[in-house]
């Protein structure tokens, strides 16, 4: 009886572990696409994304050409993307610069204004349907009070990055690595558009 009662214990015990472990793998989020710079070949290997992106363009007019161009700058592609931490003496790993996380890189508070203004309570800055609708989301805000057009990558990328109430103080005036940032942001969305106008996309 012993035998069988320890035996059932091991049993139950591997059970549990292989949830556990089944868990945290369904729970990782995706890698990164293999190709980062083509378009066709992100929303080909994630058909997801794709659909997601569609129906963000449609919700707030940013096109799917911008939206991946500004998560290539912020983070790559990373679900879990952070920022740097800053270095104590040198050293020792610090406090992180500021609390933005995932794809769109958004801060806390921004974050939580996006929730209340969507009603979307349940969103998550790793999950990139959520992480594009909040990039559309931002930049219609840019578009209504700044009157900034949304095919204009450039500037709505200076006014994601400054805040609207920056972009209207015209900080980025006094910041030229900002412009050559926007800039790249731009000339990426190009490249991207061009290309998914010759590609095959999911349905």
């Amino acid at each position: 009886m012993k035998i069988r009662h320890h035996a059932s214990l091991w049993v139950l015990l591997l059970v549990c572990l292989g949830i556990i472990g089944l868990t945290v793998y369904v729970a990782r989020p995706p890698e990164p696409p293999f190709d980062i710079t083509d378009a066709c070949k992100i929303l080909q290997e994630y058909p997801d994304w794709y659909r997601a992106s569609k129906k963000a363009a449609q919700r707030w007019g940013l096109p799917i050409a911008s939206q991946l161009a500004i998560i290539y700058q912020e983070s790559r592609f990373r679900a879990d993307a952070k920022p740097l931490r800053d270095r104590l003496l040198k050293r020792v790993p610090w406090v992180r610069r500021s609390s933005a996380v995932g794809y769109a890189q958004v801060q806390d508070d921004t974050w939580e204004r996006y929730k209340k203004a969507t009603k979307n309570w349940q969103a998550n800055r790793e999950n990139y349907s959520d992480a594009v609708d909040f990039i559309g989301w931002y930049t219609h805000q840019a578009h209504r009070e700044a009157g900034l057009s949304l095919s204009n990558t450039r500037d709505v990328y200076i006014a994601y990055h400054d805040g609207v109430t920056g972009y209207l103080k015209g900080k980025y005036r006094h910041e030229l690595w900002l412009w050559h940032v926007a800039n790249n942001v731009e000339h990426m969305a190009w490249r991207y558009q061009m290309q998914l106008s010759r590609c095959k996309l999911p349905k």
